[in-house]
């Protein structure tokens, strides 16, 4: 479902600024390398980056993806 997707994606972002990190165990050293985000392809958007107030630069677009087919449900901005 859509909801999962964006839950991977979460995910991989968090996990490649773990790895990034100088100290992944440092929340601190996490939050840096996550600001450096950017032009990330993820499951749910071609390119994803935060902006200066931390948000999304992209809008959000979810589907359903079911035995009927892909069926859009709803842009977040």
């Amino acid at each position: 479902e859509a909801w999962s997707a964006v839950a991977f994606d979460t995910a991989w972002i968090l996990f490649g600024a773990m790895s990034r990190a100088k100290d992944p165990n440092s929340g601190e050293d996490i939050r840096k390398e996550l600001k450096k985000t950017s032009g990330v392809s993820l499951v749910t958007t071609d390119s994803f980056s935060f902006g200066e107030d931390n948000s999304p630069r992209k809008d959000l677009y979810l589907y359903r993806i079911s035995k009927d087919g892909i069926q859009y449900e709803a842009t977040l901005k």
